[in-house]
């Protein structure tokens, strides 16, 4: 079906379909076979078959989708030449870009980030300052203020790391000291069995 043209499909239509069907509405099953490549000689309507009240026949002028597809590629243009027809329609009085201009720009364009940034951080250090800080970030916050990291105590029943760390280190401690006797003590008592 592939290598059909109009007059083929057309004639494979009409042999098959035999008598005119009662209206002139073209079957949408009939529709989604021949776009999806399904028709042929062994296709049989879903709709009753050979039975089906509805037209098997394409209506004048039809163009199938996937040939309007292959027509909208061979029209698209590359991007270079977009970006050629839209340069041209830009006109002939625009400033050409050079190195020096591109610096002056680019200079400006970092000049009005910075304000624009400077701008928003003055506006949220009037926010916390008014005291709503709601809507600012953890970040935000302790940027502005970091007295606030220390502030806050802890509750009476956390846990301290730390304290934990340092009766670690004091069993550790205890425990080498506590072998060191032993290995000294029992290094005497070998030494006196030895000098018995």
């Amino acid at each position: 079906m592939d290598k059909w043209d109009q007059e083929k499909l057309e004639q494979v239509v009409q042999s098959k379909s035999g008598k005119q069907p009662p209206t002139d509405i073209v079957c949408k099953f009939f529709l989604e076979a021949i776009e999806s490549n399904k028709y042929g000689w062994f296709w049989e309507c879903p709709n009753g078959g050979v039975t089906c009240k509805y037209r098997h026949a394409l209506p004048p002028g039809f163009v199938l989708k996937s040939k309007q597809n292959k027509e909208e590629e061979k029209e698209e243009i590359s991007i270079e030449d977009f970006l050629e027809i839209e340069r041209h329609k830009l006109g002939p009085n625009q400033t050409p870009v050079t190195l020096e201009s591109f610096k002056e720009w680019k200079k400006n364009r970092v000049d009005r980030k910075e304000a624009d940034e400077s701008a928003a951080r003055k506006q949220k250090e009037t926010r916390i300052k008014a005291g709503r800080s709601q809507g600012m970030s953890g970040r935000d916050l302790f940027d502005f203020n970091p007295a606030l990291a220390q502030a806050y105590e802890d509750e009476e029943d956390a846990f301290d790391i730390s304290t934990f760390d340092r009766e670690e280190a004091e069993k550790e401690r205890d425990r080498l000291y506590n072998e060191k006797f032993l290995t000294e003590k029992t290094g005497e008592l070998s030494l006196q069995a030895a000098e018995q």
